[in-house]
């Protein structure tokens, strides 16, 4: 029990040092960093509201539009994680947690063809 709460207050005081950090600077690992944080204490709608800040920032980031799409799996959502990771894809082809992630969507995903559609017009389109 005390091993659990020391760990909710050390990702409390991390919570608030990325928070602080980004209100001096932003910076694009911040940001995914309290995102992996909130994640951390399960608390995945803070997550993706912080990664969807960060895209403000930087929005052809791989890195932060793959971690949004894995939250949005987390969540059940596979839709809007498929697009978050389509659009990965499309600023890095070669992403290798976006390829897994998406083809996971893609695998459990009973509308395999309109998928398989959306993605094809993410790596050739780039859109």
């Amino acid at each position: 029990m005390l091993h659990k709460r020391a760990q909710l207050t050390f990702l409390c005081r991390a919570a608030e040092n990325f928070v602080k950090a980004n209100s001096i600077e932003q910076h694009d690992s911040t940001f995914l960093q309290l995102g992996k944080v909130y994640s951390l204490q399960a608390n995945y709608q803070a997550a993706v509201k912080v990664c969807l800040e960060a895209l403000l920032f930087c929005p052809d980031n791989a890195e932060v539009l793959t971690t949004i799409g894995l939250l949005y799996l987390r969540m059940g959502k596979s839709l809007k994680a498929f697009d978050f990771l389509g659009n990965s894809l499309s600023n890095d082809p070669r992403n290798v947690k976006s390829i897994l992630a998406a083809a996971s969507v893609i695998q459990a995903s009973c509308a395999l063809h309109s998928v398989l559609q959306v993605l094809h017009v993410h790596l050739v389109y780039k859109v």
